[in-house]
């Protein structure tokens, strides 16, 4: 038979795993499910790449290609361009087509 400390051992023990379990219960009961992670994807199309970017290089107008390969270097020195343009220019202006980057070059001339 066991004695009188080995029964209220056996007593506390089953106890603490009833309020154990009971506060798991609860516990999953207070919090909603964590949501799925589920991809957002946007209904706005990704723009494309500009055809041509515009900036500086080497202290003149340059041209570079969208994924920024060097095409051409002007004569036009980007240290005779007003502030604003000289900004823009070292952040790169990004062109659409042909018609916008003649245009565009020739403001710079």
């Amino acid at each position: 038979m066991m004695n009188n400390l080995q029964t209220r051992a056996l007593c506390v023990l089953g106890a603490s795993a009833l309020l154990m379990g009971a506060g798991a219960v609860l516990d999953l009961q207070a919090k909603p499910a964590a949501a799925a992670s589920i991809p957002v994807v946007s209904d706005e199309p990704s723009l494309p790449a500009p055809a041509w970017m515009v900036g500086a290089q080497n202290g003149v107008v340059a041209v570079f290609t969208g994924d920024g390969q060097l095409v051409r270097l002007t004569d036009s020195p980007v240290s005779a361009l007003p502030a604003a343009d000289r900004e823009s220019l070292l952040r790169g202006i990004p062109v659409e087509d042909d018609v916008q980057l003649a245009m565009l070059l020739e403001d710079y001339e």
